[in-house]
């Protein structure tokens, strides 16, 4: 049997094996269990973090015959087989960076209009959606707003400010966040254990996950990486360090330590016979700077050592500046070079100027401190402030409505979210600890007050009486529909319009607007 590389191997095959995106699959299961299923479902983040992984257990799912009491796939019903079989007519996964055409989408909508061989849903997941072409978009717009009730779009992509916002604006959205190195190592640290792969210390690990960069597929992709340079399938510092180009970690202590002393010789031939090894020296600068923050965390907060802190700040700025220039090597040896020296620079101490106080008989007139005014809270120009700040956020913000509840005053911000009961899962993010926190921030920065965080209180709530209630995103499409329709007006009221109607004894049936 041939190998199966772990990211595959190990791909989660019920939602609660997916890690760290809980936000995301309790809405997605709540969805199945209460049959309030979606038309079109959009996935966001970076990659290699459970976007494909999510968007094929919910189409799984949605085949199910048999969904179990936690609405996971029961993997035995007709549905399930037919999905594992990889040849479904009823799923299709589709890549958008290679059928991206508009004949493509083309033939896409044409299957859409069947029903499925049987079950209760057709489901396209359609990858790295934005790399759609215009033209394909606007093919797919109009089945996307009126699609057959058996059918379910699930969109996935990494960059999703390229989508139109006439797709975003169809589509439950929803951003995956990135993992942590703690989150990583701990499944790493899983795999390894089901896999009896032996590691010889908890920091490699930590190191492989750090490189990971929040990604699930690339922490993994690195340890496969690692394992098929081991020689006895040890994890150890010799293994890691020649798979993955990096340096061993005495070596990195041997330098930052040779820094803070101020041993340049030492400092330098390291760091020369890194290079000499063939270990970039991005690298290099990447593994400094870990270390260094490893030891900031150490540091007793009662008594910091305020060095170790400028020579971090030093090196995340001129680290960045040095591996941009052509002769990166050189000059990133300047930049230790620099700090090793850092205290013959500063052991003259400059004494600001004296400040001379000028004697005046005359009287001393204070000038009145200026009137500051407070912003009045608009919520449509608020959220227009956090979407060049939080897309994602402004998705979901989008969907409810302020009430008129909602008050800006000197001594409190007081900020009230309906959202109609439809749009609970807008409702259920909102309600997340992380996406109040960032709301909070936002609030602060529009009223232009950082004093007053503390005084915000932010409320949602689900409205029960929907009858007069509408979302930003309703109004918005409401003054679309109108400004589309006055459009359309002028057009059939046209006199050329009206003469050729009357020429041909005829009439006009629709008007279609390009986008």
């Amino acid at each position: 049997m041939s190998y199966q590389v772990l990211s595959r191997k190990w791909r989660p095959s019920k939602f609660s094996e997916v890690i760290g995106q809980d936000h995301i699959t309790r809405s997605l299961q709540n969805a199945l269990s209460r049959k309030r299923v979606g038309h079109a479902y959009l996935l966001t983040g970076t990659r290699g973090i459970g976007k494909t992984s999510v968007a094929r257990l919910f189409a799984k799912a949605l085949r199910c015959e048999n969904l179990t009491a936690d609405s996971n796939p029961c993997n035995s019903c007709n549905g399930c087989i037919d999905f594992d079989s990889g040849s479904s007519l009823n799923v299709f996964e589709i890549d958008g960076a290679s059928n991206n055409s508009v004949d493509d989408i083309r033939e896409l909508v044409q299957t859409v209009r069947g029903l499925p061989s049987f079950g209760e849903y057709k489901v396209y997941i359609i990858d790295e959606v934005h790399m759609l072409s215009t033209s394909a978009f606007n093919a797919l717009l109009k089945t996307l707003e009126e699609p057959p009730k058996h059918v379910v779009f699930i969109f996935a992509t990494t960059e999703p400010h390229k989508l139109l916002s006439t797709v975003l604006s169809r589509c439950l959205r929803f951003d995956f966040r990135n993992a942590s190195v703690e989150t990583l190592f701990k499944h790493a640290k899983s795999i390894c254990e089901k896999e009896n792969v032996e590691i010889e210390r908890d920091s490699l690990l930590e190191g492989i996950c750090e490189m990971g960069e929040g990604s699930f597929r690339d922490t993994l992709s690195l340890l496969d990486q690692v394992l098929s340079f081991s020689l006895t399938g040890k994890i150890d510092e010799a293994s890691v360090a020649t798979a993955l180009g990096i340096a061993k970690e005495g070596t990195i202590h041997s330098i930052l330590d040779a820094l803070y002393s101020g041993n340049i010789e030492t400092a330098q031939s390291t760091y020369f016979s890194l290079l000499s090894e063939n270990i970039a020296v991005e690298n290099i600068c990447r593994d400094l700077l870990n270390q260094m923050y490893k030891r900031l965390l150490a540091e007793d907060s009662k008594n910091p050592n305020a060095e170790l802190f400028w020579i971090y700040e030093t090196m995340s700025k001129e680290f960045q500046w040095a591996l941009e220039n052509s002769y990166a090597e050189k000059v990133v040896m300047i930049v230790l070079k620099k700090i090793a020296l850092r205290r013959e620079f500063f052991n003259t101490q400059h004494e600001a100027p004296e400040k001379k106080t000028v004697q005046s008989d005359e009287p001393v007139i204070s000038e009145p401190e200026p009137i500051v005014e407070k912003k009045v809270l608009s919520y449509r120009d608020f959220l227009n402030f956090v979407k060049e700040r939080s897309p994602g956020l402004y998705t979901n913000l989008e969907h409810g409505n302020s009430t008129d509840k909602t008050l800006v005053t000197e001594e409190n911000v007081y900020f009230e979210i309906g959202f109609p009961k439809e749009s609970k899962v807008f409702f259920d993010y909102l309600d997340e600890k992380d996406s109040r926190s960032k709301l909070s921030q936002l609030l602060s920065e529009y009223v232009e007050d950082e004093n007053i965080e503390n005084k915000i209180n932010v409320v949602s709530l689900v409205r029960e009486d929907e009858s007069e209630f509408k979302t930003v995103a309703e109004v918005e499409e409401d003054k679309r529909l109108t400004i589309e329709k006055e459009k359309k007006e002028k057009i059939a009221s046209h006199s050329m319009i009206k003469h050729a109607q009357k020429i041909f004894d005829t009439k006009i049936e629709n008007i279609k607007l390009k986008e």
